[in-house]
């Protein structure tokens, strides 16, 4: 009997790596195919960049805005300069998932924002979020919604 206990402990440790190991092939898969989307995704968005119009800085361009808007510009941008066309930013910190309580939670971002559309792409660890031709799509990772939920 001993033997038969050693030989179902040895199947259980191997039952219970084959799981662990296939997890991990499973999660590994998930996030190159995140990636290959992703990579697709902003090659699609760049391909459809529209050329920037006026391609300097004109403070005559501020009229008709706000106040506070045109005042920000004024102070941040020089008459000449060259305008901005596209941004990558990324973002890592914290973020309160309740109105109520304090539920803070880890969050990073990459986004790539085109100032002409036709469109913003906002990659998350969990998450992305697209705007392309008047189309607006999210797209979330089912393990980080299990993840995410109160």
């Amino acid at each position: 009997m001993t033997a038969e206990v050693g030989t179902l402990r040895v199947a259980i440790i191997l039952l219970l790596f084959l799981v662990l190991i296939a997890w991990a092939g499973l999660v590994l898969c998930g996030r190159s195919r995140w990636r290959a989307g992703t990579l697709a995704l902003r090659e699609r968005l760049e391909s459809a960049r529209m050329p920037i119009q006026p391609r300097v800085f004109d403070r005559r361009e501020l009229q008709g805005l706000p106040e506070p808007v045109q005042r920000y510009f004024r102070t941040a941008l020089n008459e000449g300069q060259p305008m901005v066309s596209a941004v990558r930013v990324e973002h890592t910190g914290t973020f309160n998932m309740s109105d109520t309580s304090e539920q803070w939670k880890l969050f990073t971002s990459d986004q790539r924002v085109i100032a002409r559309l036709p469109g913003f792409d906002g990659m998350r660890a969990s998450r992305w979020h697209r705007f392309i031709q008047f189309t607006f799509t999210m797209h979330m990772s089912p393990v980080k919604a299990c993840c995410m939920r109160r």
